[in-house]
């Protein structure tokens, strides 16, 4: 057991150095939009997880239920097992429009690719496997991630495979919604179940800060400038995108290897500041009303060197992207 939770913790530093939620495909592309090209498919692919990194990164299994995604690693000295089982099934390419059907409860496999980009993302449902993979067509200095999906036929007993594989002594990791589960970023085009519903009321103006603007620029930029009408300096932490579908806020998923944080950037009472900030995380963003959410804090620092510790606060800015 020791040995299992050494290997664990090594293979989880892998993970979070690479820091990244790629997406795979089989055979389709499809473009910054979202949209499929369902005019091809791979004849050629045999193996459901062929280029997987297993012998270096931790594999995880994710089941969602509709209302939240449970992810658990698989267990070290059973993941090649689970590799074999997955690589011998039987697969028939079918075309990538089909994944409009893939619904709720859902299955998912996540496992290290060896182009380093990204992950390989399973997502099986009712005998159909989403596969996706990520390729940087840029260079190294000036990355530009591509991704794929490709879209199988095979039937699996997954609920057997959760129980039997799942890292027994890993705690389960729960999130709200689908945001978190494989292929995430292309199934939430065809079902909302695949965002994550925010149930908060974030105001436009909160304590005298709000968002006075939002500017999307052309090349996966956004400029948005915050106002400080108070006296009071003010540090800014996390941001986010969300996306507003039938009169319910969601947030979208991301590619983790733009994630980014606001950490260490303030504001001086009574004045406004213009931030940019890269939304290559979320892709190029399909037309729809969305919003900016800002959180912050008072800078609370006394001569003592000691800090307040409070919940921070939010303020939102919608905008149109059409």
């Amino acid at each position: 057991m020791r040995l299992i939770k050494e290997k664990r913790k090594n293979f989880s530093f892998v993970i979070l150095a690479m820091c990244v939620l790629s997406i795979t495909g089989c055979g389709k592309k499809v473009d910054d939009k979202g949209t499929v090209d369902s005019g091809k498919m791979n004849n050629e692919r045999t193996n459901l997880l062929g280029n997987a990194d297993i012998d270096h990164c931790l594999m995880e299994m994710m089941y969602y239920d509709g209302e939240k995604t449970e992810k658990r690693y698989v267990e070290v000295d059973k993941a090649k097992e689970l590799y074999e089982e997955i690589s011998n099934l039987k697969i028939k390419p079918i075309p990538l429009e089909k994944a409009r059907e893939i619904k709720t409860p859902c299955f998912g496999i996540s496992a290290g690719n060896k182009n380093k980009y990204g992950d390989i993302e399973l997502t099986y449902y009712d005998g159909m496997w989403l596969r996706g993979t990520v390729k940087n067509v840029g260079t190294e200095d000036n990355i530009d991630l591509k991704y794929e999906y490709e879209l199988y036929e095979a039937d699996y007993d997954y609920k057997s495979a959760f129980d039997k594989y799942m890292m027994v002594d890993d705690e389960a990791k729960i999130s709200k919604g689908g945001i978190k589960m494989a292929n995430a970023k292309l199934l939430c085009n065809y079902n909302v179940e695949f965002y994550q519903e925010v149930d908060e009321e974030i105001p436009s103006e909160n304590k005298g800060i709000s968002i006075s603007g939002v500017d999307i620029k052309k090349n996966d930029e956004i400029d948005i400038k915050i106002k400080n009408e108070g006296n009071e300096i003010i540090d800014l932490f996390e941001w986010r995108i969300q996306k507003k579908v039938e009169d319910k806020w969601y947030n979208l998923p991301t590619y983790g290897m733009y994630a980014e944080a606001d950490i260490g950037r303030c504001i001086f009472g009574s004045s406004e500041e213009t931030f940019k900030k890269s939304i290559r995380k979320y892709g190029n963003l399909a037309a729809g009303k969305y919003r900016v959410v800002q959180e912050f804090n008072f800078n609370n620092d006394e001569s003592d060197g000691e800090k307040e510790d409070s919940e921070n606060l939010k303020v939102a800015r919608e905008f149109d992207v059409k």
